[in-house]
């Protein structure tokens, strides 16, 4: 509207400015202005008056209290609080807000009711957790070592009377406070005699695998010589593991610059082997 005018008087500038021989024309036009400046006054409070309007709708306080009873009702207790906080701000003093003080005041107790609930279930998960990882430690032996501050897990039932594994092959867990859990595969060889072992095939219910082996170290004291390989497992060896816990017979054949030597696996041992990888498992998904 505004506009119009502006181009109006234009007209009228361009258009009598120069040639006022016509009196009744000017009239005419100063009739239009002043008519349109009327239009344009009503057209002012109209939009002032449709906002009121719209204001009411979205910030009326019975609007905004209705909005925050379905907010509350539909549990979505921080939009109730936003609706209500702002029922408080434009309407401080209505019956409303007297209402929805009570509302506020609901609302805030189901939020306390909420956060309780959430710490009793972290607190019992917690305590679940911490029984679950002493069940899982409670087969292991641990050993301490104060100079590195690490502590070392092996399975019970590898250990043998003396204190050492017999076993030809089997898994242990290092842990170090702040750190995730490792673990590390052991293959050996014990003998009267030298192997030289380089390589080691597994035979689990007759199908054949090789697994990683590092360098070998020697060793020999009285009870007799000591080939072995300690290494961080790769996934296809926990893989290959994983076969064995499920195997009827596994068969681990040592293959030496001077020839072959098997060793089956008991019951025993390849129990041992589920026992730790259950624990480093269970600390590898707490830690």
């Amino acid at each position: 509207m505004k506009y119009g005018i502006i181009l109006l008087a234009l007209f009228i500038f361009f258009g009598f400015g120069c040639n006022q021989s016509s009196v009744t024309e000017l009239a005419a036009v100063k009739e239009k202005l002043a008519a349109l400046e009327k239009e344009n006054q009503t057209l002012k409070v109209e939009n002032e008056a449709l906002k009121q309007q719209n204001d009411e709708l979205q910030f009326g306080a019975s609007r905004l209290l209705s909005n925050a009873k379905k907010a509350f009702d539909s549990k979505d207790y921080t939009a109730a609080i936003s609706t209500l906080d702002t029922l408080k701000q434009k309407h401080p003093l209505s019956d409303e807000w007297k209402d929805g003080e009570r509302l506020l005041q609901a609302t805030n107790n189901k939020l306390t009711e909420i956060a309780e609930q959430k710490r009793k279930e972290e607190e019992k998960a917690k305590k679940e957790k911490e029984e679950k990882l002493a069940k899982a430690l409670n087969k292991m032996k641990m050993r301490h070592d104060e100079v590195e501050n690490i502590d070392w897990y092996n399975s019970k039932l590898n250990l043998s009377t003396y204190g050492g594994i017999d076993s030809p092959l089997y898994l242990y867990i290092g842990y170090k406070k702040h750190t995730k859990p490792w673990i590390r595969m052991v293959i050996k060889y014990t003998a009267r005699s030298w192997l030289f072992v380089d390589n080691c095939k597994i035979n689990i219910d007759g199908t054949n695998y090789f697994i990683n082996t590092q360098k070998f170290e020697r060793n020999n004291d009285s009870y007799g010589i000591l080939e072995k390989s300690d290494v961080s497992p790769t996934s296809e060896d926990i893989s290959i593991i994983k076969k064995i816990i499920m195997s009827k017979k596994t068969i681990i054949r040592f293959i030496g610059d001077k020839g072959t030597e098997d060793a089956i696996l008991s019951k025993k041992e390849i129990q041992a082997l589920s026992e730790v990888l259950d624990a480093f498992e269970f600390l590898t998904s707490n830690n």
